[in-house]
């Protein structure tokens, strides 16, 4: 089972690049299950980016995970940006504005081997929150018309 609601690394709501993007779900099956592949795919431009998986304390590759367990909570995440040449298994991220020019609107896609594929959507309102005033729907001031004068 996957939920809907994501979590973000970074973004403009904290002066910072764009880190991550995490997927969280939960294996509500009786037995173990292993995932083949996990990504999101752009659909603004066809761009793809495989996720990594949350296992003891690291992210890993989905490969390098055992089979997850009944009721165990799973973590997908998302890193964006070039690796951090300071800091290894680091990434630098990417400001909001490159960010947002490939990933306002991706599916999230997930096979296992049940075998079943998860296809969520998510699109500018989706992420949205994380991005005030940049996407989307939003309040803004009444325009004045300018006075009419004869």
């Amino acid at each position: 089972m996957w939920f809907t609601n994501l979590t973000m690394e970074g973004g403009p709501l904290t002066g910072n690049n764009v880190f991550t993007l995490q997927f969280r779900g939960l294996n509500k099956s009786n037995k173990g299950v292993t995932i083949r592949t996990a990504k999101i795919i752009s659909r603004v431009d066809n761009s793809v980016l495989g996720l990594e998986i949350a296992a003891d304390g690291a992210l890993v590759p989905i490969t390098d995970v055992a089979p997850i367990p009944p009721d165990a909570p799973i973590t997908l995440v998302a890193k964006f940006g070039p690796p951090d040449p300071n800091a290894p298994g680091k990434i630098l991220g990417l400001d909001a504005k490159t960010f947002l020019d490939t990933w306002r609107s991706f599916a999230f896609t997930i096979e296992d081997d049940t075998p079943r594929t998860y296809n969520l959507q998510y699109d500018e309102s989706s992420i949205s929150p994380f991005f005030p005033n940049m996407i989307g729907p939003r309040v803004s001031k009444k325009v004045s018309e300018p006075s009419k004068r004869p």
